[in-house]
């Protein structure tokens, strides 16, 4: 299943936390658990910034990119990395420890 308008639960609460780290904008997303309007605009912003097709759409690409293998299951072939550009999302291994830290203070 793909991560995207409309969908809801704790895999979008979680996307939208990983993208309060990758893209942090004023004011960050509420981690409602809800893939609405301004969760979607954040999706493009990332998948630009990464160099992956905007579309909105949280496939395996932009799920491994972002660093949350677990966010979605299957995304198109019409997103793919832009010719190698080494140019990217900022990197985010820790971004699952962050939060513990954040849950633990």
């Amino acid at each position: 299943m793909l991560t995207k308008i409309g969908s809801t639960g704790p895999t979008v609460g979680d996307l939208q936390e990983m993208l309060n780290v990758a893209v942090p904008s004023t004011p960050l997303l509420n981690l409602d658990g809800i893939f609405g309007p301004k969760t979607n605009q954040r999706v493009v912003t990332f998948q630009k910034q990464a160099g992956l097709m905007a579309d909105g759409v949280v496939g395996p690409l932009t799920s491994k990119v972002l660093g949350g293998s677990s966010l979605q299951a299957n995304e198109g072939p019409a997103s793919k990395a832009s010719g190698g550009s080494s140019s990217g999302p900022p990197d985010l291994p820790n971004v699952r420890w962050a939060r513990r830290v954040r849950l633990a203070l």
